[in-house]
């Protein structure tokens, strides 16, 4: 976690790092005393049961959310992937960039539009001169281009809806909705769970110190109600 100021209405103190911060309102019932001098192992086997499980029950909901936002990323890349910026078409020479943004129908309704308007640009001036054997040949070729060019964007819409259905992206949307809410409560109870002596206090700041951007303002406010309650 960067070591950033974090704001007094955050933490109900002045402004200190981050750190700093943690410590402060961790080891508030010893009036910011500090265990530094005792070893770890000797602080670690000190500190209470209750707080060692609360510790690890929001490190194994914080791996899990890991791992469903991995789960989320992995598919997101994959259906990005079967579904480029831009289509591929045969006629990319004269068709302006059709983007799989826009959607199907749309996606088709301009690559008829602008194959229409080639086909007329193609035949301005020189009809007259091409007898009707090679006006329809040119016809033709115009037809069966367009034809293969709607035929790759109904392709490529089909290879990336079936990717969607089979990365199940709203399955993976809802895991990882119930995956951050269950680490975000599993560190809420750790912030306010209120520290019965020093060697709790200094292990709950230490814990609380190392999590790597997880703490929200809600956060601190419990860590600060529990502060108070451990002050009185």
């Amino acid at each position: 976690m960067p070591n950033n100021t974090v704001p007094a209405a955050d933490t109900g103190l002045p402004n200190l790092n981050r750190r700093s911060a943690l410590a402060k309102l961790g080891m508030g019932i010893a009036g910011g005393a500090s265990l530094a001098a005792v070893p770890a192992s000797c602080r670690e086997a000190a500190v209470s049961s209750d707080l060692r499980r609360l510790i690890e029950d929001h490190r194994v909901t914080k791996g899990a959310a890991l791992e469903a936002e991995k789960a989320h990323g992995d598919a997101t890349e994959l259906i990005h992937a079967s579904c480029p910026e831009h289509l591929p078409v045969t006629l990319s020479s004269f068709l302006d960039d059709i983007k799989m943004s826009e959607g199907v129908e749309a996606c088709k309704k301009r690559i008829s539009s602008q194959c229409k308007s080639h086909e007329v640009v193609a035949f301005s001036g020189v009809k007259d001169a091409l007898s009707l054997k090679v006006q329809k040949q040119l016809t033709a070729a115009f037809r069966a281009a367009k034809k293969d060019t709607l035929r790759l964007v109904d392709e490529a819409f089909a290879k990336a809806t079936e990717v969607r259905q089979s990365v199940d992206l709203e399955g993976l949307d809802r895991a990882r909705a119930l995956a951050n809410e269950a680490e975000y409560n599993a560190l809420m109870v750790v912030c306010a769970h209120r520290c019965a002596t020093l060697t709790d206090a200094d292990a709950k700041a230490d814990y609380l110190a190392d999590e790597d951007g997880w703490m929200e303002t809600a956060h601190y406010e419990a860590l600060r109600q529990a502060h108070r309650k451990e002050e009185a």
